[in-house]
């Protein structure tokens, strides 16, 4: 197996609700490429980030990192953990990662607003079904502080200028910018700009379909949702070794999903001129970047 100092990586590190889930299942069609078993394998998140995972980086453990990976001779290993644009773990990473490519999707913050209220409303974490002004006042009030929960930390990762000039810093040129809306109006193009990063032969057009992942839905009942949606990612961690047992469970899955979802369409958000005031003044963007060897394309 190739020494981790060699082995080449591609990690989508953010943003949230910008198509990364996407992005990775279209990479993942790719005959050089070998996926995580877990889409968010989270190891390079902040120890005190607030999510669940089943290993994290501690500075001399990335073998438990390739563990997360079934074909350790694929060419590349790709994961998609969007959260890592905010911690100082991943950046440090980098230095220990030093064939890793990372890619950044970048989405308009009012759009990934809406977008994100919506997924969690869906999955039932936004307690008493606040309303979207509701949920950014919230925010907007309270802050961050280390254990707030990453359904209230949305309107804070909007601070780009705070997140984007460390992550560019400790990547360099290693760092693909790509606008959302390039993203959904070309996704082919993306692709070939992502592949190239990676220094892989672009996919055939037809390799990867273009469906949509992780669409945000209705729930028909929030507290069945929210329960189905923990029990599947502690399973899905419990059963990183025993593939057979994943592809068997597979199925039921998205059964019990399709069973929780309602056909209604997401309902139109209208944010009152008080919530656009609250995002436009958190939605710091940062420098434009001025080395020529960063392909920023937003």
């Amino acid at each position: 197996m190739t020494s981790l100092s060699a082995q080449r990586m591609l990690i989508v590190a953010g943003e949230p609700k910008a198509g990364t889930t996407s992005l990775f299942d279209w990479l993942a069609a790719h005959p050089d490429i070998c996926a995580a078993t877990l889409k968010e394998t989270r190891f390079f998140l902040d120890p005190d980030y607030p999510l669940p995972r089943p290993k994290g980086f501690s500075g001399d453990n990335l073998d438990a990192y390739s563990r997360l990976f079934a074909d350790r001779g694929a060419a590349v290993w790709l994961e998609a953990t969007p959260d890592y644009m905010y911690c100082e773990t991943f950046r440090h990473a980098a230095a220990h990662l030093p064939e890793a490519r990372a890619v950044v999707l970048l989405r308009d913050p009012v759009d990934r607003l809406l977008s994100a209220f919506r997924f969690f409303r869906e999955r039932g974490l936004l307690g008493s079904d606040p309303s979207f002004d509701d949920w950014i006042a919230r925010q907007a009030e309270k802050g961050v502080a280390p254990d707030t929960p990453v359904e209230f930390r949305a309107l804070d990762h909007c601070d780009l200028g705070r997140y984007l000039p460390p992550l560019r810093a400790a990547f360099g040129p290693r760092l693909l910018e790509i606008g959302f809306d390039e993203l959904k109006s070309d996704p082919q193009a993306v692709l070939d700009r992502v592949c190239k990063h990676a220094g892989l032969a672009p996919l055939p057009p037809d390799a990867a379909r273009f469906a949509v992942s992780n669409r945000t839905t209705r729930a028909r009942h929030q507290g069945a949702t929210r329960g189905f949606n923990k029990l599947h990612r502690s399973l899905s961690q419990k059963t990183l070794a025993s593939p057979k047992l994943r592809a068997a469970l597979r199925p039921v899955a998205r059964m019990i999903r399709r069973a929780l979802v309602s056909d209604a369409p997401p309902e139109t958000i209208r944010p009152d001129a008080r919530s656009l005031e609250i995002i436009r003044h958190h939605a710091t963007a940062p420098e434009p970047e001025r080395d020529a060897t960063c392909q920023t394309s937003v």
